[in-house]
C-alpha cells in the first residue's frame, strides 16, 4: 500500500535546532528557498516556531510548500507538504518531493552534524499498521466473506468479531489508522462503501470493547 512519507529529526539539544534551520537555509538552491512569510503567516496559528520551505515548479516536479513543525523539544519533523498553486498533489509527487528536500539538504547537514534522520517508507504493509496475527486475522475475514454482504452472515461475523477483539487488545499499545485500515479493506478487495461501513463497525466495536474494559474494573 502506497502512503505519505515522514520524515523525522531528533537532536541531542534543543539549542542545536536554529543553527541546524540556518545551514538549510544557507545551503538551499534552486528551485528551492526559505519563505519567511509563509513563517509569519504561520505565527497566528501556532505558538512554537516553524519553518517553511517552497519550490518551484520544473519540468520534473510541480511547486510545493514544505513546512518543518516541532513533534517535541528536540524532534522535529515534516507533517505536510502542499502544492503552491490551487490543486492537490498526488502520493508519487508528494513522495518526490519531500525526498528530494530529504536527499539534498536535510540528509547530508544531519549527517555532518551527527543528528539523527529517519525518513519512513512509502510501501506500508498491512502487517505494519497492524501485527502479523491481527494481519493474518483481517485477510482470512477478507478472503472468506461474502463481499456483497459485508459482515451480516454469521460465519462472516465471527471472523470480523474475532479480527475487532485482536484488534482491540493491540490498540492497547499500538493505535490503528482507521483510513489506513480502510485502505487494507479495499486492497483486499472491498468496495470503498463497503469498507467505510466496515471501519464504521470496527470504531463501534473497539469504543464497546474499551467501555466494557473500564466497566469491568470499577
Amino acid at each position: 500500500m502506497k502512503t505519505y512519507k515522514d520524515v523525522f529529526i531528533s537532536f541531542n539539544n534543543i539549542e542545536d535546532v536554529k543553527n541546524y534551520i540556518e545551514d538549510i537555509t544557507n545551503s538551499i538552491t534552486v528551485p528551492w528557498q526559505r519563505s519567511y512569510d509563509r513563517e509569519q503567516n504561520a505565527k497566528s496559528f501556532v505558538s512554537e516556531d516553524v519553518y517553511c520551505f517552497e519550490r518551484n515548479e520544473d519540468p520534473r516536479l510541480p511547486s510545493c510548500g514544505l513546512t518543518i513543525f516541532f513533534k517535541d523539544q528536540r524532534t522535529l519533523y515534516i507533517p505536510n507538504v502542499v502544492p503552491k498553486e490551487s490543486g492537490w498533489l498526488t502520493v508519487e509527487q508528494y513522495n518526490d518531493l519531500i525526498t528530494e528536500f530529504y536527499d539534498i539538504y536535510l540528509l547530508p547537514l544531519s549527517e555532518k552534524n551527527n543528528i539523527s534522520i529517519t525518513i519512513t517508507n512509502d510501501d506500508l504493509q498491512d502487517e505494519d499498521i497492524l501485527n502479523k496475527p491481527v494481519a493474518e486475522c483481517l485477510r482470512r475475514f477478507s478472503t472468506l466473506a461474502n463481499m456483497s454482504t459485508g459482515s451480516s452472515h454469521p460465519c462472516d461475523r465471527k471472523r470480523w468479531y474475532e479480527f475487532i477483539c485482536l484488534a482491540f487488545d493491540l490498540s492497547k499499545t499500538k493505535s490503528i489508522n482507521t483510513d489506513l485500515l480502510q485502505k487494507i479493506l479495499i486492497e483486499q478487495g472491498w468496495e470503498e462503501d463497503r469498507a467505510l461501513d466496515l471501519v464504521i463497525e470496527y470504531e463501534f466495536g473497539l469504543g464497546l470493547l474499551e467501555y466494557l474494559d473500564e466497566y469491568s474494573i470499577r
